[in-house]
């Protein structure tokens, strides 16, 4: 269970107060358990509670957070960074909050949620795909927190606007290429010493001896997430060997985000894999992106997505009389009525702009989408066409 943060502020909801998180907590022991609990005023219960002690862990990131967690919780997810100064701490603002609810830190689960990514260099990437997220923690987000305890020291920065226009926020931005510009103000010294502070990151056997190095403090669970939320891993993406893991750190219990863990399973290097790498090639050349779901289904099963990239290619590209530039007007004309998904909607004007399209057709567009649509398909559609004329074609 976690207060929510992007999850929450793409809906326009804040996120919730530790004190709604102590309640709902409450709340849901009691209906793991069988009883009634009351709701403004009604009474509900769960009919199909097992009515046996089921563990409720809380997510959390700032010292406050994991005070409470450790305090009100069975256990703890923690997403905070992985070095010794950031585990160290991190484990001090726990302890008082187990000491408040009389218990000890034996008495809890407590995983480390890690970012991982490895690279034969250890500094490779770090200043370019792996840059956005480590920016969203160490100088957007939770730099006041860690920062200082993990031992950096962090020049001034001014953050530009282009940071804060990216959707939903840096970590978990669908547009990653949108999200490495606009991180380009932070040296790449500083995102350097950010990985190294962050997460797993490098080559196998740094990330082989940071778990070592951890295990020591105590670090018994890992939670292993990617980078970044709507990539697959590529070609390059390596596991750490086993006989690089020292053998006090065998017994560490590792998990990995499941769809992530499913993907990884499959050989790129196979028929499969080549068939599919050589499909979303084809599908990114022609439109100028792709979306993850689709690259996910293109690597699943790519004979199906090369019939639906036949049936997209039909209706989207060059026709017999219709130039492809017009069947993209009709496809935003569609999407602005139907109210379509924001990050679609402007991949399709921008598909529109690399067939020669400008802004003012686009624009056109949206106004005569007015008339038989109604007028709430225009107002929160102009700033898009000046979106995507601003980001210009890929």
């Amino acid at each position: 269970m976690g207060t929510g943060y992007t999850s929450a502020s793409t809906i326009g909801r804040k996120p919730a107060t530790l004190a709604e998180m102590r309640d709902c907590i409450k709340t849901v022991r009691a209906l793991l358990a069988g009883e009634s609990v009351d709701f403004a005023g009604t009474p509900g219960r769960l009919g199909y509670a097992a009515k046996r002690r089921i563990p409720v862990i809380m997510a959390a990131s700032g010292p406050k957070a994991i005070e409470v967690a450790g305090e009100v919780a069975d256990g703890v997810l923690l997403l905070v960074g992985f070095n010794r100064g950031i585990v160290e701490t991190a484990l001090g603002y726990l302890e008082r909050g187990v000491k408040k609810s009389g218990r000890r830190l034996e008495d809890l689960e407590i995983m480390w949620a890690v970012r991982t990514g490895t690279a034969a260099d250890h500094r490779r990437g770090a200043a370019g795909t792996r840059g956005p997220t480590v920016v969203h923690w160490g100088i957007l987000r939770w730099g006041g927190y860690w920062v200082e305890p993990a031992g950096l020291k962090i020049p001034k920065l001014e953050i530009p606007d282009a940071v804060h226009r990216i959707y939903p926020d840096l970590s978990h931005a669908p547009d990653w290429e949108a999200a490495i510009a606009a991180t380009s103000f932070v040296p790449d010294e500083v995102v350097a010493q950010l990985c190294d502070a962050y997460g797993l990151i490098g080559t196998p056997d740094d990330c082989a001896a940071r778990i070592a190095e951890m295990t020591k403090l105590g670090v018994r669970n890992l939670y292993i997430m990617a980078l970044e939320t709507f990539a697959l891993p590529d070609a390059g993406g390596r596991r750490v060997p086993r006989r690089r893991v020292p053998a006090s750190a065998r017994g560490l219990a590792c998990a990995a985000e499941p769809s992530q863990e499913k993907i990884m399973s499959q050989s790129t290097t196979n028929e499969h894999g080549k068939r599919a790498d050589a499909l979303i090639a084809r599908m990114k050349e022609a439109r100028g992106y792709i979306y993850p779901e689709w690259e996910f289904a293109a690597r699943q099963d790519p004979e199906f997505v090369e019939t639906y990239n036949r049936i997209y290619e039909l209706g989207l590209g060059e026709g017999k009389h219709v130039s492809a530039k017009v069947r993209e007007f009709v496809a935003i004309a569609l999407l602005a009525f139907r109210g379509g998904e924001k990050a679609g909607l402007v991949a399709h004007m921008r598909r529109a702009i690399r067939l020669g399209a400008t802004r003012e057709e686009i624009f056109e567009i949206l106004e005569t989408c007015m008339v038989p649509g109604g007028a709430p398909t225009l107002p929160s559609r102009p700033q898009r066409a000046h979106r995507a004329r601003r980001r210009g074609p890929k």
